[in-house]
């Protein structure tokens, strides 16, 4: 059974309500609208718009999914002050998994998402036999295509 089945009508309109959103968020000041961590057009905020987006479908972070720890391992060694930055890498048992883990998607968390030094240490690595495939591949600027079959599934012809 479908967790939740939308009409394209449906998506339309969430992602009309997205854009506008994101339009909005890129006109205002940096943290004028909630949750604009990077405030405006910065390179920075386009995973983060792309994660929003998946969010509007009802998609979670994989790195959070309950078999998570099937698929990676978290460094935490490595994560900036880990004490208010670990509950980004903490499982969540009631999340809805769409298929198996997808390291390329838009709701994966980049591999040196809050590094103590990005770009050169990761907070998050894939698990044999995905690494070191995926090691620096996690997180995408874009759906998956994994995200694109998981929409696929949740929409109604």
């Amino acid at each position: 059974m479908k967790p939740m089945c939308w009409s394209l009508r449906s998506i339309a309109r969430r992602v009309f309500f997205f854009l506008v959103w994101v339009g909005m968020a890129a006109l205002s000041p940096p943290g004028i609208i909630a949750g604009n961590f990077y405030g405006g057009t910065s390179p920075a905020n386009v995973p983060w718009s792309g994660g929003k987006m998946g969010h509007s479908f009802g998609f979670t972070h994989e790195n959070i999914r309950p078999d998570a720890t099937n698929f990676i391992s978290v460094l935490t060694n490595q994560i900036v002050n880990e004490p208010a930055n670990i509950v980004w890498f903490t499982i969540d048992p009631t999340s809805i998994t769409n298929g198996n883990s997808d390291y390329e998607s838009v709701m994966h968390l980049g591999w040196d998402f809050d590094s103590i030094q990005p770009g050169a240490l990761a907070t998050q690595q894939p698990k044999p036999p995905f690494f070191p495939r995926y090691e620096f591949r996690m997180g995408n600027f874009t759906l998956s295509p994994g995200d694109r079959a998981a929409l696929a599934y949740l929409v109604v012809d």
